[in-house]
């Protein structure tokens, strides 16, 4: 799960109309770097939820939340403005975190918060101690 820090920022300061382009934007830079496998969504706001299929390991989840933090970095051309961004980002991992697909998006979307508690333009793994549900 990850979502655009300061989002609303960019509508207040810009209008919503470049906050809609933004977002079109942003889901075409994240399907950018998605593999054919992956799914990416946009809940509403401006969440995003990537689903991540046949991850080789742990360690390769890291990679890729990095490289969207990279990614996103780049600033976007919006008609006649350019938008600097920055990402949070929030993972789960099926089976280890649970096999429902509600907890499993409850978890992503708590490691979110805690990236974002964290200083934002960042990416956390859920732990079961960030949370209340176990």
């Amino acid at each position: 799960m990850l979502d655009i820090d300061h989002f609303k920022n960019i509508n207040d300061a810009l209008g919503h109309h470049y906050g809609d382009l933004l977002l079109k934007e942003f889901g075409k830079r994240l399907s950018e770097i998605t593999r054919k496998t992956d799914t990416v969504s946009r809940l509403g706001g401006d969440e995003f939820i990537m689903l991540m299929t046949e991850a080789a390991d742990i360690e390769s989840v890291d990679t890729i939340a990095q490289r969207i933090l990279e990614h996103v970095r780049t600033p976007f051309m919006l008609s006649d403005h350019e938008a600097k961004i920055t990402s949070s980002v929030g993972i789960s991992i099926y089976p280890d975190d649970g096999e429902d697909l509600g907890i499993l998006i409850k978890f992503a979307d708590t490691a979110m918060y805690q990236a974002k508690q964290d200083g934002r333009n960042n990416y956390s793994r859920y732990k079961p101690s960030m949370s209340i549900i176990k």
